[in-house]
């Protein structure tokens, strides 16, 4: 009898669990995952502009291009060659594309690899087979999001407003009798909110008819790019912004020309959400002494901050700093002028005049020591970094560094002199050796060589970045 029961349980346990099964088989999908918990999704992205990497955006923070391609902790992120990308125009979605790998980074694979600038390129293949390569002035992204949710629309140059709005700038700065001259003048939504910002970009320095100024092709000079720059000469870019109910003019690029000089022209290329966040970052360039480079503009409330920076090309110079607020209803904001220095920049708060630097050397004690050393070259395949021995002799500070991986090397040895806060020098010898720059043949270098640390990062870079022996650019840092 017992064992009839049992049996008779077992029936209705099995009946039961046959049902529950059948009408999950027959909800429908939506329905069954309705009461499903959401998980947030990551937002990842790698960042490149005309062919060149920037950098990325991951576990919520910019990652400048040479951290990206030179750490383990992004080895699955960086690129390799193969990826897929989104490519995006000003007026939006083109197609998507492969990657192929960085250039430089396997120059026998890529024929025009030694003559490209001395930065990270690469191209991508379009699905209708159309290549795009260094000059496509084209957003190559890979992310989960979005990054093109509004367009920017342009204006009349010509808006007698914003003509009168660059004057006053001018004359505020220095130049009362300059003559406004609007290259490039956009209205966009980059927060989302309804409310449009308006971008003006202005310059004296070329003529019209001697750059390309429309957004999606790149700033070539017809007439040649002047060597130097006379005094009244101006290049600025202003972002109109409502701040707190007032309006703001956050200057993004500003050379004003006091005295004869180094002249600079910049550029608007691109607005687009680069990090996920609905906030669209803007896109420009910037040119002197024949170099480049591509900076990425984060706008946080009245505040710009340069989240990504990289470019190449020509000897090693910078922007003229921004001004201090003129007045209370204008805020001026200070670009960093490392912009065309060869590497990528971490994310920096642009507010302050003279931004201090983020390690201050303070006396020759508190460089004695060991610290980390490296050639930016021999940090792709495994993340290995030398060491600086920095010791003190008779004469002062003295500097042996070395970095070597599988045969390839850096060596440092001089003299160290501190400078300042955010700076020293060293006299002595710099000794490379790198397989695939040269010839595989030693590089070396005697002088007096300017290491400086910038912004957020947390080494002191060498700031004679060309490489005598090739045109390739090498990062040699001394870590803190």
């Amino acid at each position: 009898m017992v064992r009839m029961e049992m049996k008779t349980i077992q029936r209705v346990f099995l009946l039961v669990a046959f049902a529950v099964l059948l009408t999950a088989i027959a909800l429908p999908r939506d329905a069954a995952a309705a009461g499903a918990v959401e998980c947030p999704v990551e937002r990842e992205g790698v960042i490149g502009f005309d062919s060149l990497l920037l950098g990325g955006f991951f576990a919520g923070k910019w990652v400048p291009a040479e951290e990206l391609q030179g750490t383990e902790t992004h080895r699955f992120n960086r690129i390799w060659g193969g990826e897929e990308y989104s490519i995006y125009s000003s007026n939006g979605f083109e197609g998507v594309g492969k990657g192929s790998a960085i250039h430089k980074e396997h120059p026998g694979e890529f024929e025009n690899a030694r003559h490209e600038p001395d930065a990270p390129i690469f191209d991508v293949t379009m699905e209708n087979g159309r290549t795009l390569g260094f000059g496509s002035a084209r957003l190559a992204i890979r992310c989960n999001w979005n990054p093109a949710p509004r367009r920017a629309i342009p204006l009349d140059t010509k808006n007698a407003v914003y003509n009168k709005i660059i004057k006053e700038y001018l004359g505020r700065n220095g130049l009362p009798d300059a003559k406004p001259n609007i290259m490039q003048l956009f209205k966009v939504d980059l927060n989302g909110n309804g409310q449009d910002e308006v971008i003006i970009y202005a310059q004296n320095i070329v003529g019209r008819e001697a750059a390309a100024w429309e957004m999606d092709k790149p700033l070539f000079f017809g007439s040649g790019f002047p060597n130097t720059s006379k005094k009244g000469d101006y290049s600025v870019l202003l972002l109109r912004k409502i701040v707190d109910g007032q309006v703001r003019e956050i200057p993004l690029a500003h050379f004003i020309a006091l005295k004869d000089g180094t002249p600079f022209l910049h550029k608007i290329y691109q607005c687009a959400d680069l990090n996920g966040d609905g906030i669209m970052e803007i896109i420009t360039g910037e040119y002197s002494n024949g170099r480049f480079s591509y900076i990425v503009h984060e706008i946080k409330g009245g505040k710009a901050v340069q989240a990504l920076i990289n470019g190449a090309g020509g000897s090693k110079s910078g922007s003229t700093p921004l001004p201090k607020p003129a007045s209370t209803e204008t805020a001026a904001y200070d670009t960093v002028g490392g912009g065309i220095s060869g590497g990528a920049a971490q994310a920096q708060d642009t507010t302050s005049s003279n931004a201090p630097a983020a390690k201050k050397v303070g006396n020759e004690q508190s460089l004695l020591g060991k610290h980390m050393f490296s050639l930016q070259w021999l940090l792709f395949e495994k993340p290995k970094y030398g060491t600086a021995n920095i010791t003190r002799k008779n004469t002062g500070l003295y500097i042996d560094a070395r970095h070597e991986v599988n045969g390839d090397y850096a060596v440092l040895k001089g003299d160290l002199t501190v400078i300042s806060s955010s700076e020293f020098t060293v006299n002595g010898e710099l000794v490379t050796r790198v397989g695939h720059i040269n010839s595989g043949k030693e590089c070396p270098r005697i002088g007096t060589f300017t290491f400086k640390a910038t912004g957020k990062r947390k080494y002191w870079r060498m700031q004679e970045m060309e490489n005598p022996c090739d045109s390739v650019a090498d990062y040699v840092d001394v870590y803190f």
